[in-house]
């Protein structure tokens, strides 16, 4: 019609809540949102009709708007594991849509509480992305301690991209004030520790993605 002429053209921004009160917020929650939740509704459709888990490669130039807004799956073996509760959050200090400091993306994390089959025994895994600055890195970090702290009787597994290598001195500390520790080192392995990780972007000489491991309670073998 002639009105939908005057609506106003949008950036790819992420929406700052799920329910807009104002047209843009509206319009940015319908278009960004909805192609996340589409996104995460056609995977989990495929796996179904598959039966099997798989690995998702997104394409494109706009994908690195929108995976931000998707939700980030934790695999675990069924035949060990009962899941007892899991949900995504945002990543910031209230659990609500933000961005952190320096950020133009949004972040989450993803938890799952396992309960080992054999022994009962339970076991917090929590999987995120953090930011491309180091201030919001730190600042995200804070916020895992957090709310990891309400999880303080849990044994814990961190995993995801760090967006920085653990030779940074800030972003290094804050893991072991959290008693975590890299799993790699822990385990003692064989394998090459100094492969870079794997990005779509082409060479890329650092490693970014890390599994890290509350050590006073988890041990790592190769």
């Amino acid at each position: 019609t002639n009105g939908t002429a005057l609506l106003p053209g949008l950036q790819l921004d992420a929406p700052r809540k799920v329910i807009g009160r104002n047209t843009i917020d509206c319009m940015r929650s319908g278009i960004m949102l909805a192609h996340a939740c589409m996104i995460d509704g056609m995977v989990e459709r495929m796996e179904a009709e598959l039966g099997y888990k798989t690995t998702v490669v997104a394409t494109g130039g706009i994908a690195k708007f929108v995976l931000p807004m998707c939700h980030t799956p934790i695999l675990y073996d069924k035949t060990r594991f009962t899941l007892l509760e899991s949900d995504t959050r945002w990543l910031t200090a209230d659990g609500t849509y933000g961005l952190n400091t320096g950020e133009s993306y949004p972040r989450i994390l993803t938890y799952a509480l396992l309960q080992r089959k054999s022994d009962g025994a339970r076991i917090m895994v929590v999987n995120t992305h953090l930011a491309l600055g180091e201030a919001g890195r730190l600042e995200q970090i804070g916020i895992l301690a957090d709310f990891l702290s309400g999880w303080s009787e849990y044994p814990v597994i961190l995993t995801g991209d760090m967006n920085t290598e653990m030779t940074e001195t800030g972003v290094y500390n804050a893991f072991c004030d959290m008693g975590l520790s890299n799993a790699a080192f822990l385990a003692k392995t064989d394998q090459d520790l100094s492969s870079p990780t794997f990005t779509r972007y082409g060479t890329y000489s650092k490693i970014l993605d890390y599994l890290l491991l509350d050590t006073d309670h988890l041990r790592a073998d190769s």
